[in-house]
């Protein structure tokens, strides 16, 4: 998408300058760029964390949603795909 706005080929180098205005426009018409006339931008965006959970508490997830739950595994558990939940 970036390259495309730059009307360059994907990882080909550009001026710095352009990248940084094409990527505020780009993000700006998607409401990612704070603008105090567009209530739309003050959110804080969608930012999820995966959370950490024990196998026990894992389980006892999967049974109640009687279906595949997107987990992997992790040093302290199992790690759960926040956008599913």
């Amino acid at each position: 998408e970036l390259a495309t706005a730059l009307g360059a080929e994907p990882g080909r180098r550009a001026d710095p300058a352009q990248v940084r205005a094409a990527v505020l426009s780009l993000r700006a018409r998607k409401g990612m760029v704070l603008d105090e006339a567009d209530h739309d931008t003050w959110g804080v965006g969608s930012f999820f964390t995966n959370p950490v959970v024990t196998r026990a508490e894992f389980d006892r997830l999967a049974a109640s949603v009687g279906g595949a739950v997107p987990n992997y595994p992790a040093p302290d558990g199992v790690k759960l795909a926040a956008g599913w939940l």
